[in-house]
């Protein structure tokens, strides 16, 4: 049997095994899911609101009076998984479990890009049995989706730094973009760039790294621009997320 389908089989035994295992989660517990989503989880409620808001041709707003609590990205997911399925908790769970289950096969690939296969497989199985990784997909919540934009964030930001071409660059400021739109607190990865960005040997083709950091900064401001403009207009100062 080849490299290449070893790796292609355990890759889909990982990403399968991980839907087992957060299928298994929703439906051992869906009750108890059904409760805490509902009664407990006051930031699910406004992803939801927000969501419903934005089918109804309010905006993404929280209320007429909450205009820039939460950022976009996830209340779209959530208004076009509604506008396909209705408003229905379980076609969000089970595309979240798509997207967690996937994460596991993208921690293997960014794993191998960094380190090699054997971390790369233990680094999969990990994120495929971690608790709060399954625990996530039953909820109407930021981090499923999330966890997967910066795992791509970071793959497409080792492959600029390892070949600094056009596209991987695009890319890489694309996903850090449409992260900080999803969880704000992906700005500290701009902090961590540029903290990072004088060191010559965190970069394989350092002399680029100036190129490939103002590349990506360029295009990620970019991404959250229009984001930013729509606060400006609404409260007449610099509001570039929430």
């Amino acid at each position: 049997m080849g490299d290449k389908k070893r790796e292609l089989i355990f890759l889909v035994s990982i990403f399968l095994f991980a839907c087992i295992l957060r299928v298994g989660f929703c439906l051992l517990f869906k009750e108890n899911i059904i409760y805490i989503q509902s009664n407990v989880l006051n930031d699910a409620q406004q992803y939801i609101s927000v969501a419903k808001n934005l089918l109804d041709g309010r905006g993404i707003i929280l209320s007429s009076h909450v205009l820039a609590k939460i950022t976009p990205v996830y209340p779209l997911f959530l208004a076009a998984v509604y506008s396909f399925f209705g408003e229905s908790y379980w076609a969000v769970r089970l595309i979240q479990i798509i997207i967690s289950s996937l994460s596991c096969v993208l921690v293997y690939i960014l794993g191998k890009e960094i380190t090699d296969e054997a971390p790369a497989r233990l680094a999969a199985f990990i994120t495929a049995i971690y608790p709060f990784f399954i625990f996530f997909t039953g909820f109407v919540l930021t981090e499923t989706l999330f966890i997967s934009l910066l795992l791509l964030t970071v793959y497409f930001f080792q492959k600029s730094k390892k070949i600094p071409s056009i596209k991987n660059m695009i890319l890489a400021g694309i996903l850090l973009g449409i992260s900080m739109l999803c969880r704000p607190l992906m700005a500290v990865f701009i902090v961590g760039m540029v903290i990072f960005l004088p060191v010559p040997f965190l970069w394989s083709n350092w002399r680029n790294r100036f190129k490939v950091v103002g590349t990506i900064l360029f295009v990620s401001i970019l991404v959250i621009s229009p984001w930013t403009i729509r606060n400006f207009y609404h409260f007449k100062k610099f509001v570039p997320l929430t």
